[in-house]
């Protein structure tokens, strides 16, 4: 698991500074802020057709074919990833048609102009790459070949997104944008594609029921469009009651609240093909070790992450989009601490995940839409992209409390509690003393300046709390793809 959870979480760094780069230039060199509310409103759509357009099925794909590959059946296996693929195909140009042929309609729709349709038709032709890649990564993750993953992955994304600015810098504003990713998502598509059949082709196919898929899938499936419109449901108010403008606005807070999540993403998606692999193996008591180790890291990286962003959220939206963009600082801040109390819902979801427990996806989600709902309905008007963001925070809470209420009471909650509270702390520590600094320095071009006293303040930390062990350099030694000399300093220094 750690070696692999390094290469995405490589592939994940990577493609969020790429992902940020290509947002700055966008927030620049788009005309208006409107402009940028309107590539965020494109995207929600793809985010929309790939959402049902996959059936949660991905996910099912990942599962079983990690289980099978534990249980050294591969030809089922094989038979999981052909079945899964299949339907992915089918559903892929059926949602290009659909949103190709709606295009008019989504246009009058979402930006309030028709004649924008053919911004529209080219979102179709990027859908089709999308959804397939879904199901081939799917494939992938389930093998757990990440590092062939991980190159694959950078490539397309440096393509998608130096496309789409190479295009801004000749001229082509939004479609501009849309073309790099469609030539990037084929990109994927392609290698991806051929990485999920090159890893099973010498082996022959065990026909796999695909409602064996299905009934793994659906309750994720419900629980996945409910998911999509509570994560989005405060931008589609925002596009509804204050416009693109204010959209543009709430946009970089939210992507840039997102990029910190690139450590939960990483070992969510390497941790869950391991989970699946050791219950196939090994039964359900032996996730408690795993879920214990894997929350101890979250905690202790992903936290300081978070709460950093929150305390430098004006120096980092106005250095990441520009000063016109000043005003979605408070929305940053908001969303980031929110990210880091439920920072652990990545690997509690995960250990559920695994043991085929996905009803209470459904559960949680319809839980958070409705106060998500709610929220946004009553605060986006007086309070703008802030009271999107509140909304936004509340949904993140419920999403986390739900799930892990009901884990709890299937076979408790294992996780490394004292990590969880001493990185809390060093977080708060570092948090105060990192404002004290904003107060007596003030500037967005410092916020190197801040990340190295936060870091430094937080390594402190550690060190007081003793919160770091000698098993934690040598864990960390696994997964670094290469020796670090640093590495050994770091840990005389911390380790107690």
């Amino acid at each position: 698991m750690a070696r692999g959870a390094t290469y995405l979480f490589i592939q994940g760094l990577i493609g969020n500074l790429a992902g940020v780069v290509y947002f700055a230039f966008a927030a620049r060199l788009l005309p208006t802020v409107a402009e940028l509310g309107v590539v965020t409103a494109l995207s929600m759509v793809s985010t929309l057709f790939v959402t049902f357009a996959c059936l949660a099925l991905p996910g099912a794909v990942t599962k079983y074919v990690a289980e099978y590959v534990g249980r050294t059946r591969l030809d089922i296996a094989k038979g999981v990833s052909k079945a899964g693929f299949k339907i992915g195909i089918a559903t892929a140009f059926l949602s290009f048609l659909v949103c190709f042929l709606a295009a008019p309609f989504l246009a009058e729709l979402l930006l309030g102009d028709p004649s924008r349709a053919d911004l529209l038709r080219l979102l179709a032709i990027d859908i089709i790459p999308i959804v397939l890649v879904q199901f081939s990564t799917g494939i992938i993750y389930g093998l757990q070949d990440f590092r062939r993953y991980c190159f694959s992955s950078v490539f397309s994304t440096l393509v998608r997104f130096g496309g789409a600015v190479f295009l801004l810098f000749r001229g082509m504003g939004v479609a501009g944008i849309l073309i790099g990713w469609i030539v990037g998502d084929y990109v994927m598509l392609a290698l991806t594609g051929y990485l999920s059949h090159v890893s099973l082709k010498c082996v022959a196919a065990n026909e796999y029921s695909f409602r064996k898929l299905l009934d793994y899938s659906t309750p994720l499936y419900g629980s996945g469009i409910l998911s999509y419109f509570s994560s989005t449901i405060d931008r589609y108010v925002v596009l509804g009651l204050a416009g693109a403008s204010v959209l543009g606005i709430y946009s970089p807070a939210v992507t840039a609240a997102g990029v910190v999540g690139i450590v939960t993403g990483a070992l969510s998606n390497a941790l869950f093909p391991q989970l699946s692999e050791m219950y196939g193996r090994y039964g359900v008591n032996a996730l408690k070790d795993a879920c214990r180790t894997a929350s101890r890291y979250v905690s202790l990286i992903y936290m300081p992450l978070a709460v950093g962003l929150a305390v430098t959220a004006l120096p980092v939206i106005t250095l990441f989009a520009g000063d016109r963009y000043s005003s979605g600082a408070p929305a940053l801040a908001v969303i980031a601490l929110a990210s880091a109390f439920t920072c652990l819902g990545a690997v509690l979801n995960n250990v559920l995940l695994s043991i085929g427990r996905t009803r209470i996806f459904l559960v949680a989600s319809v839980i958070a839409i409705s106060v998500d709902s709610l929220l946004c309905i009553l605060l986006v008007g007086p309070l703008g992209s802030l009271g999107a963001a509140i909304s936004r925070a509340t949904l993140i809470l419920v999403s986390f409390l739900v799930p892990a209420l009901w884990l709890r009471g299937i076979m408790g909650l294992h996780v490394d509690s004292e990590a969880y509270l001493k990185s809390l702390i060093g977080s708060a520590v570092m948090a105060g003393v990192v404002m004290v600094a904003e107060v007596y320095w003030t500037g967005r071009y410092l916020l190197p300046v801040y990340i190295l006293i936060g870091g430094t303040v937080y390594l402190v930390m550690l060190r007081l709390l003793r919160a770091v062990k000698q098993r934690d350099i040598e864990l960390v030694r696994q997964f670094l793809p290469f020796r670090v000399g640093l590495l050994d300093l770091l840990g005389k220094i911390l380790a107690s």
